[in-house]
């Protein structure tokens, strides 16, 4: 999978990706949207290549999915 991060505030367009140039922002951000989905329950999208649930956007970070 690949991570994203804008800046909305000053590219609107979504035309600078800063998710390498600002590492820990993009971990922490994958960490949080993390913690609300295990908080929520949410069901994980079933992965076609495997069929099993894809990783928590922090593990897939981390590399804990294996890949």
């Amino acid at each position: 999978p690949r991570f994203e991060l804008y800046d909305l505030a000053e590219d609107v367009g979504e035309t600078r990706d800063l998710a390498f140039a600002r590492p820990a922002v993009t971990r922490g951000m994958a960490q949080i949207l993390s913690d609300l989905l295990e908080a929520s329950g949410a069901a994980m999208s079933i992965s076609k290549s495997t069929g099993d649930p894809v990783p928590l956007p922090a593990a897939v970070l981390a590399g804990a999915d294996g890949r």
